[in-house]
């Protein structure tokens, strides 16, 4: 192969062999997808290919052709990985690149709904389960007002506002939370708690 070559020609000539850079610039993204992780670097001279480490662990999480960017789609939402790189060619194998970090974002909950008066102490939040989520925040409006957290909660998929007004409507959103990174916010979803019967006049 390309190293037994290297070396044949070192031990011929008296000179060392020819080595490959690893790759440089190595960069990838830090929740600014839900899809993946995207993992770009700079190339090397002589590289005919690149194999992708994520977490230093072995065998290579991918190889790749002269390519210059990687989609890493199998990163867990809202877990922190760090990606390493070595370039492949003719003379073998680089050292692995300097590394740096990057995670996939969770995706925002789907399916919130928020109760409709069948309570007069509180309004029930829920929501579907996100991928990866370790846990929620749940915010609240009132009209076109701006959004405010009223709440964070564990993997639960329910939260209970005891502090609404009764009578008076608000805009529920959840947005879910991994080790690193916080959802965008869900869908929007109205509720009220409704109002107590009056007591009776003796």
């Amino acid at each position: 192969d390309g190293t037994k070559i290297a070396v044949s020609n070192w031990l011929i000539s008296g000179l060392p062999p020819i080595s490959i850079q690893p790759p440089t610039s190595v960069a990838s993204t830090d929740g600014t997808l839900t899809t993946r992780v995207k993992v770009t670097w700079a190339a090397s001279s002589g590289a005919t290919g690149y194999k992708i480490y994520r977490d230093g662990s072995e065998p290579a999480l991918a190889t790749v052709g002269a390519v210059l960017t990687y989609s890493d789609v199998s990163a867990v939402p809202g877990i922190s990985y760090a990606y390493t790189l070595k370039a492949t060619g003719a003379v073998g194998v680089s050292v692995a690149s300097l590394s740096n970090t990057g995670y996939r974002n969770l995706t925002a909950p789907l399916g919130v709904s928020a109760t409709d008066g069948t309570s007069t102490s509180e309004v029930t939040v829920t929501w579907a389960a996100s991928t990866g989520a370790t846990g929620y925040q749940v915010w609240r409006a009132l009209g076109a007002g701006v959004a405010v957290q009223i709440g964070t909660v564990g993997v639960v998929l329910t939260y209970s506002d005891t502090t609404a007004i009764a009578g008076t409507s608000y805009t529920y959103t959840v947005k879910a939370t991994g080790a690193v990174g916080v959802s965008a916010a869900s869908l929007g979803d109205t509720g009220y708690r409704n109002l107590t019967a009056p007591l009776s006049v003796a």
